[in-house]
């Protein structure tokens, strides 16, 4: 494709949108250069690539000005021209469906003092903002912004000031600003928290810091604010993410149950942020072994699916979702269904085709384990590159499950030397990464010497391994020491 401004503005534009450009460029209120329609006409059967030789200057040139001198120029000036229309239609290409437009009519329409015009739209665009805005996003600013045209509406009108609807305006705002704030708190909690990453400032953190929320939100509850049951959800999300109380699982249960009742209602992109989010708080604060969690984290992902809001618009899945997903249902025991999701649904993959079949093999190897094929387990990683990065660690750690389940003593520590050499001249950014892989080698190696046949006190290791928070496997290397103790005793 040519690297030129419109050429990729276009080319991601569907058939649809790049024939509605096509309506919208001959419009005289948006266009009135001719010059523009012919040379989006000369262009049109070329989308989406715009690949194609007759796209040279010279050519195109000679299709708009056939009695003139070649003047590059005057086409890159065209192309600017045509860069600039696309990214106007940008702007309107869902405007007319938005709250905006609804809006501007209804604030129009006051200061021109059409009250029949203005009453009409309110009354439509409250009843959409109430049934179809994003409920955790936008509904509650938009609310914000049709109650205070009322007002004014009002107030202009009869010259009467009500307190209480003020009250209301204000109390909308705030139900905005207070979930999204409590939304940020509860996703600031990421990876880097594990490793206690320097405290940098932020706005979000410092409200939190110095505001007493749980009183504000009491306030809201005794005073039957509207807004109520949608802020008590966030709060009890971010009270859950925090885990400053060491209630997790008291709070995850209000915070879940609250989850259940509200996100039917929601938007497909809040319901995606949502199941996340939950998700999310439970990586944070799952142990190893935790039956309970795990199998929220596979109805939560399973729920995702069914209910199509992973696939974006082209129909496609990210490949960190499809990864966690089956990942979830791995690790719940749900084996047959994780087996019948890679069938089926690995095609959905949004990913180059390399990175697809390397997924595809790393997750039919790791089934194979988990139905005890580990000998084939091993077959399957074979097909894994050795230059895709996101699963040379895992499968380098199935491998080494894999041979200590066969017994194969030698090729485990030969391949646990070969991964530890990796890791130590690896200098890739995340730290967290190569310390999982590293703490998983340290109880792997305690274990692999124990099957070679060395007398030792494993109690202490054990301990300090059910105190690691930052191991890969955690639970099969639980499982496996459990069975030392066992075999002991």
């Amino acid at each position: 494709m040519i690297q030129l401004k419109a050429f990729q503005i276009f080319s991601t534009f569907n058939k649809d949108e790049f024939t509605s450009f096509g309506k919208f460029i001959i419009s005289p209120y948006f266009n009135n250069s001719k010059e523009l329609i012919k040379l989006y006409k000369l262009i049109k059967p070329y989308h989406p690539e715009f690949n194609d030789a007759k796209l040279a200057f010279e050519k195109i040139y000679k299709k708009l000005y056939p009695d003139k001198k070649f003047n590059e120029g005057t086409v890159r000036n065209l192309f600017s021209g045509l860069g600039s229309m696309a990214e106007k239609f940008l702007a309107y290409i869902n405007y007319e469906n938005s709250f905006d437009y609804g809006y501007n009519i209804i604030a129009e329409s006051s200061a021109r003092y059409l009250d029949k015009e203005f009453q009409k739209n309110y009354k439509k665009y409250f009843e959409i903002n109430k049934e179809q805005a994003d409920p955790f996003l936008v509904k509650n600013l938009n609310q914000y912004f049709l109650e205070s045209v009322m007002c004014n509406y009002t107030q202009n009108r009869n010259g009467n000031f009500n307190r209480d609807a003020r009250n209301s305006i204000y109390d909308a705002l705030f139900a905005f600003f207070l979930t999204q704030f409590l939304s940020e708190q509860s996703c600031q909690l990421n990876v880097t928290d594990w490793y206690e990453s320097k405290e940098s400032y932020n706005i979000v953190g410092s409200f939190f810091k110095f505001t007493d929320v749980k009183a504000l939100i009491e306030i809201m509850e005794k005073n039957n604010s509207p807004y109520y049951e949608d802020v008590k959800l966030f709060y009890y999300i971010s009270v859950t993410a925090q885990n400053k109380s060491g209630s997790f699982n008291e709070n995850f249960e209000k915070a879940y149950e609250l989850f259940k009742v509200k996100v039917g209602k929601m938007t497909k992109n809040a319901q995606l942020r949502m199941y996340v989010l939950m998700i999310n708080i439970i990586n944070m604060n799952i142990k190893a072994g935790d039956i309970n969690l795990s199998k929220i984290k596979f109805t939560l992902g399973k729920e995702m699916i069914d209910k199509g809001i992973v696939l974006d618009d082209q129909g496609k899945m990210a490949a960190e979702m499809f990864s966690s997903i089956i990942h979830n249902a791995i690790v719940a025991g749900e084996i047959n269904w994780a087996k019948e999701f890679l069938e089926n649904k690995i095609d959905f993959l949004d990913d180059e085709t390399a990175a697809k079949a390397n997924m595809g093999n790393y997750y039919k190897a790791k089934l194979l384990s988990c139905d005890k094929k580990y000998l084939e387990s091993n077959e399957v990683l074979l097909n894994i590159s050795k230059d895709h990065n996101t699963f040379k660690a895992d499968s380098k750690i199935l491998r080494l499950i894999n041979y200590y389940e066969l017994g194969y003593i030698e090729a485990g520590f030969s391949h646990a030397e070969a991964f530890k050499q990796l890791l130590i001249r690896n200098d890739e950014a995340n730290i967290g990464r190569k310390e999982l892989s590293s703490n998983f080698l340290k109880f792997y190696l305690s274990l692999l010497r124990m099957k070679a046949g060395a007398d030792s006190d494993i109690s202490f290791v054990k301990k300090e391994l059910e105190e690691c928070k930052f191991v890969k496997s955690k639970t099969w290397l639980i499982e496996k020491f459990a069975e030392w103790t066992n075999l002991r005793n």
